[in-house]
């Protein structure tokens, strides 16, 4: 049986934020039951390198904004991983069944486009739905984890060092939940 894991990681990993392009997935127009269309993007895993598992990404932007291409290379990273990476347009996702998936969130201290109240706030709430939230909080940085505090909107200087140790939290978070068993990418 797969699993799928909602993961709120895109208030931190950015297309823009990295210079290395992620290769083009499959895109697939879906349309809600109110007749609501959005994209996906789908990574695949490469080879036998399956876990099994699927991971959704999402750019927060409070629900509204966002460009799934922002999180492609999150997308990849987990794709690397063994797992079926979804990247979505903008959220599709309810919150009201009484169960959520499991969360993990980067996020930047000084972040004022996404401020830190409202990553505590959505734990919360994921937490009250009966799922669990991971909440990396990194100080001195802004959005994306950007060193740059001035221009949080589009001129981004991330903290290499935060974007590497948030790589591995989320690569270890989903090894924990069980979605991928190691990081050599050995399929469970």
């Amino acid at each position: 049986m797969r699993k799928i894991i909602f993961a709120s990681l895109v208030f931190l990993f950015s297309e823009s934020v990295v210079s290395e392009e992620a290769p083009a997935p499959h895109e697939y127009e879906i349309n809600t039951v109110d007749d609501q269309a959005f994209k996906i993007y789908v990574f695949e895993p490469g080879g036998g390198n399956r876990s099994g598992s699927a991971v959704i990404t999402v750019h927060g932007g409070g629900w509204k904004w966002g460009k799934a291409a922002w999180t492609f290379r999150s997308a990849k990273m987990f794709a690397d991983s063994g797992m079926l990476s979804v990247a979505v347009e903008n959220s599709p996702v309810a919150t009201g069944n009484g169960s959520m998936p499991p969360v993990s969130i980067v996020q930047g201290e000084l972040d004022t486009l996404t401020p830190l109240t409202g990553a505590k706030k959505f734990c919360e709430k994921i937490e009250a739905e009966r799922g669990g939230c991971e909440l990396h909080v990194y100080p001195g940085v802004g959005h994306l984890l950007t060193r740059n505090l001035e221009n949080q909107e589009s001129d981004f200087d991330p903290d290499p060092r935060f974007v590497k140790e948030g790589d591995a939290k989320l690569v270890r978070f989903l090894e924990k939940s069980g979605y991928i068993s190691s990081r050599s990418g050995e399929a469970i």
